[in-house]
């Protein structure tokens, strides 16, 4: 499964994830009642997510492929 960027960015912040930090890769958290749960990151290049990069980036997610799918179509923000 192939992941434009732009789709993983507007995923990140359906689910609710914020911005937390630029290094070698932009940083995303998610935070549950005010509390830190988990980060996951994309690099900052532009262009797709190849194959393997996009499973280990859904996998970070603890989605499957059917619901990242779902995410990335839905409409609601």
């Amino acid at each position: 499964m192939n992941i434009k960027k732009r789709e993983a960015i507007k995923v990140l912040e359906k689910l609710g994830f914020v911005p937390a930090g630029k290094s070698k890769d932009i940083i995303w958290k998610y935070y549950h009642n005010g509390k830190y749960v988990f980060a996951t990151r994309h690099s900052k290049g532009t262009g797709d997510m190849p194959g393997k990069v996009a499973d280990k980036f859904r996998t970070q997610l603890k989605l499957n492929e059917k619901q990242m799918r779902d995410a990335i179509h839905c409409p609601f923000e």
